[in-house]
């Protein structure tokens, strides 16, 4: 048979004449089912199978699972593992106090300034001021060669103010934090968490108790601003 097309003389030169359509089924071996997609991977899977039943060729599984993708393992190291805690607090009626929020920075890890940051969503009937965040340390870019960045390789507490005026009663506001996270020069993708800020304005004379946390998974270190270790650039 030939590999020319037959050409019409109406047609124009350039046009083909259509590809008479297949009527033969799609069997097992034919080319057609070959073309499906993962039939050659179970071809090959097969005749692994084979000379590792027989003898002479390694065992199909651990061929196979060093090559597939292992998806628990890929979801642990997409983990984020840094945290944000909200530390609820008490204030006396007509004073001034301040909530803590704390990013929890797991050793060997760090967070930038300027990937940092906290919003009050809905302040809770609170007189509450704009986020401090404390001093940092100045660190090459590896994104910038010749820069600085400013970063923090242990826990950030950030200070979230709790002006004058409150009424007196437990209030509930929600805190918004973002902040990127990285190890190395590697960076995890920026995270965003919404915490519920509990603030317990008391009448004058009543003793302010210790304040919970929100959003802790488990007791942390001691907060810190900085370290002098060196950070991974």
């Amino acid at each position: 048979m030939s590999f020319l097309h037959r050409l019409d003389p109406d047609r124009s030169p350039r046009t083909a004449s259509p590809r008479a359509k297949s009527t033969s089924p799609a069997g097992p071996g034919s080319p057609r089912s070959d073309r499906r997609p993962g039939a050659w991977l179970r071809q090959v899977a097969l005749g692994l199978g084979l000379l590792g039943a027989s003898g002479f060729g390694p065992p199909v599984a651990p061929l196979l699972g060093t090559w597939a993708p292992n998806a628990a393992g890929q979801a642990e190291a997409a983990a984020n593992p840094f945290r944000v805690e909200v530390l609820g607090t008490r204030v006396q009626a007509g004073g001034e106090g301040k909530a803590v929020v704390r990013i929890v920075v797991p050793e060997g890890h760090h967070v930038y300034r300027d990937m940092m940051w906290v919003k009050v969503v809905d302040a809770g009937g609170l007189p509450l001021g704009e986020a401090s965040f404390p001093p940092g340390l100045m660190r090459p870019d590896p994104a910038n060669p010749g820069a600085e960045r400013e970063l923090f390789d242990l826990d950030v507490v950030i200070h979230v103010p709790i002006a004058a005026g409150a009424p007196v009663g437990t209030h509930t506001a929600k805190l918004k934090v973002g902040y990127q996270g990285c190890k190395g020069g590697l960076c995890f993708m920026p995270a965003t968490e919404t915490h519920d800020l509990t603030v317990d304005v008391l009448a004058a004379g009543t003793a302010p108790a210790a304040p919970a946390a929100t959003g802790a998974a488990a007791p942390s270190a001691p907060p810190a601003t900085g370290s002098n270790e060196t950070a991974p650039a």
